[in-house]
């Protein structure tokens, strides 16, 4: 059994919220509070990679990220917009 260092290891919950709030019952183990708070962003990148056309549909994202306690530690937010100029566009034939 490896020797403890005492120090608490770090666990974070990661929430999708785009209308509704999804949570992720686990918690996520990292080795320092800077790792979950990167990983929020992979996160959202792979969203936006993977599901772009429900980002339009929903107008915005946000992946929030709670310690243990449920306290928000970070939160990015992805906002899509539709301009006036977009609404003069004609859709192909």
């Amino acid at each position: 059994m490896p020797a403890s260092t005492g120090a608490p290891i770090p666990r974070f919950r990661f929430h999708l919220a785009d209308g509704l709030r999804e949570t992720d019952p686990e918690l996520a183990h990292f080795p320092d509070a800077e790792s979950a708070k990167m990983e929020a962003a992979r996160f959202a990148g792979e969203l936006l990679q993977s599901q772009p056309s429900a980002l339009w549909a929903k107008g915005q994202w946000r992946v929030e990220v709670t310690d243990e306690n449920n306290v928000l530690m970070w939160s990015v937010t992805v906002i899509a917009v539709d301009t006036p100029a977009s609404a003069d566009e004609t859709p192909p034939a």
